[in-house]
This record gives structure tokens, sequence and C-alpha cells, in this order.
């Protein structure tokens, strides 16, 4: 065999995903948090990770968004 038949026999093996906080390694189904991270079962929670990410901005502009003001047009006097 020639070195090309054998690179591409070889695999790769893949990196596991780890924890951002812990860096344990992550199971079948990591917890990804809306701080672009991926967390295991016991820092999967924003308390227990310290997570950047505004959540109360965030359902803010969910509400206004969803919600937008309504405004009843005055009534004239005679």
């Amino acid at each position: 065999m020639n070195e090309e038949d054998k690179s591409k026999k070889v695999k790769k093996k893949t990196k596991k995903k780890r924890c951002a906080k812990c860096n344990k390694k992550l199971g079948i189904v990591p917890f990804s948090c809306k701080c672009d991270n991926f967390f295991c079962a016991k820092c999967r929670m924003p308390e227990d990770h310290q997570c950047t990410f505004d959540w109360k901005k965030s359902y803010r502009d969910k509400l206004e968004k969803e919600n937008p003001k309504i405004e009843a047009d005055k009534v004239e006097k005679c």
C-alpha cells in the first residue's frame, strides 16, 4: 500500500465537547445555554455557571414586540 491509501483509511477522532465550567466530558445530550456555551447536568442552570446572557432584557424585548401599545382615538367634544 502506498501512503495515499493509508491516509484514507486512518479515521480522525473528533474531540468530545466539554462543560464550559467544570471541563467534564458531555454525554449524548449536552445542555446549551443562550450564552453560547455547553454545560453538564450539574452546571446547566444560569445561576450555577454565572451566565453572561441578559435574561431580563431579553424578556422585556419579547414582551414589547408581542404586545404593541394600543391607543384609542380621543373623543371630540361637541
